[in-house]
């Protein structure tokens, strides 16, 4: 189950895109038998065991994503001085 390299910590929506071989209904799913089994080990009907495995990945969320980008055109704009002066007003 991967995680965004976000602070948010959310499940990546494009490793488990829902074309993907683990979508990520499927890892919401999961993730919540683990929450409330206190296990990672799954069994299955036929009676083969799975173990759930969280890990990370390098994409970020389209939030944190959004936000970092805000963050970076804020920076590489800094207000004017005339618009420091009015604000300090």
């Amino acid at each position: 189950m991967h995680s965004t390299k976000c602070q948010c910590g959310g499940f990546c929506g494009k490793c488990h895109a829902p074309d993907s071989g683990y979508s990520l209904e499927e890892v919401l799913r999961d993730h919540q038998f683990v929450q409330q089994h206190q296990t990672n080990i799954v069994r299955q009907e036929n009676g083969i065991s799975i173990v759930l495995r969280y890990s990370g990945c390098n994409c970020p969320c389209k939030e944190c994503k959004r936000k970092e980008i805000e963050t970076l055109a804020q920076d590489e704009n800094p207000p004017s001085t005339k618009q420091l002066t009015l604000a300090a007003s």
